[in-house]
């Protein structure tokens, strides 16, 4: 997280430009805040470095909990928390455990363990080893309070067609009469 440089969005060698506005760099602040008054440990995430009002810098939060903000609401921030866990059938239980479900991320190059993350998580996008993973043909969205339907790709036109189904059966031969 050090490495990020944040910054103007339209640079080239800038990873992370501005949140939306100042009402969501408060947010993200009482995400952190909640979560370190439970008993998170803050381990990166300097504020005083952030380059103007509108910017976050980046944090990751350890031993965070169900209880918490960061665990419970979508923060569309650069906010990452993280915990322990046993086995992927508890982590897939961990993750679900929520009423949001646009994205989740796995990483690790066990092909077996991508799988059963892949399959198991119920979110409507799932990316492994990279946190880019949108674009203009990718069917963006989520599921369950993340939304229905998605943007971007073919699916994305399914929101604009109204689809009639035909049958017809039962029908004489046609003939000229």
């Amino acid at each position: 997280m050090k490495q990020l440089k944040v910054g103007n969005g339209l640079v080239s060698d800038i990873d992370l430009g501005p949140l939306i506005h100042r009402d969501a760099v408060a947010k993200a602040q009482t995400i952190v805040d909640d979560a370190v008054e439970q008993g998170a440990r803050l381990i990166h995430g300097d504020q005083s470095m952030a380059p103007g009002p509108n910017f976050f810098m980046p944090v990751l939060l350890a031993d965070v909990t169900p209880t918490m903000k960061a665990w419970r609401e979508e923060n569309f921030s650069p906010v990452a928390g993280v915990t322990a866990w046993h086995d992927e059938e508890e982590v897939i239980e961990m993750a679900n455990d929520t009423e949001y479900g646009l994205a989740a991320y796995v990483y690790t190059h066990d092909i077996r363990r991508i799988w059963q993350l892949m399959r198991g998580l119920r979110f409507g996008m799932v990316s492994v080893n990279s946190v880019k993973m949108t674009g203009a043909p990718i069917p963006f969205g989520g599921v369950k309070q993340s939304g229905l339907g998605r943007e971007g790709g073919r699916q994305g036109l399914d929101e604009y067609l109204d689809i009639k189904y035909y049958c017809l059966g039962g029908l004489a031969s046609a003939s000229g009469s």
